[in-house]
């Protein structure tokens, strides 16, 4: 399971840049004509061994693309590069992000962050987070001890209690 938020309250460097985090102090109550960045589309699909991440780049080249892990905590910061008309020509129409696009998700699952993997491919950001491995479950049945087992086969089995490996006598 995800938790998926525009933004947390930690400190980044990069967010002490943004106008509307110097002028406003805090993001969530911020329209997006007040803000210089946009929160891009996203789909988020869960799998059995991981989550895969798309999200909506458009105009975004690979090296403005920055993917940061703090905990159960993914941050994608992508920055957009101003066209060559935007100086010398007025809008009629603006959609397209600005500057920043920022979306953060919180994993509420743990994930390994050492393996995470993203792609960038035609404006799309396509990021793989495997989940960590959750503890197998080790079926229990009834029944006793062979007793035609000899201390001496006993001596050699093992078993594990609490991450220690001790002899059963």
């Amino acid at each position: 399971m995800f938790y998926n938020r525009t933004l947390k309250a930690h400190n980044y460097e990069w967010r002490s840049e943004l106008p509307a985090h110097q002028e406003f102090g805090h993001h969530n109550h911020l329209n997006s004509h007040q803000r210089d960045w946009e929160v891009p589309c996203a789909d988020v699909l869960e799998l059995d061994d991981q989550f895969i991440l798309e999200l909506a780049l458009p105009g975004v080249v690979l090296d403005d693309i920055e993917v940061k892990v703090e905990y159960n905590y993914l941050t994608v910061l992508a920055k957009r590069t101003p066209t060559m008309f935007q100086e010398r020509a007025t809008y009629l129409m603006k959609e397209l992000p600005t500057t920043y696009m920022i979306r953060e998700f919180e994993f509420h699952t743990d994930i390994l962050p050492e393996q995470i993997e993203a792609r960038l491919d035609r404006g799309l950001l396509f990021v793989s987070v495997p989940k960590a491995e959750t503890a197998l479950r080790i079926p229990v049945s009834a029944g006793t001890i062979d007793a035609s087992m000899t201390y001496k086969n006993r001596a050699h089995k093992t078993e594990i209690r609490s991450a220690k490996e001790v002899m059963v006598k």
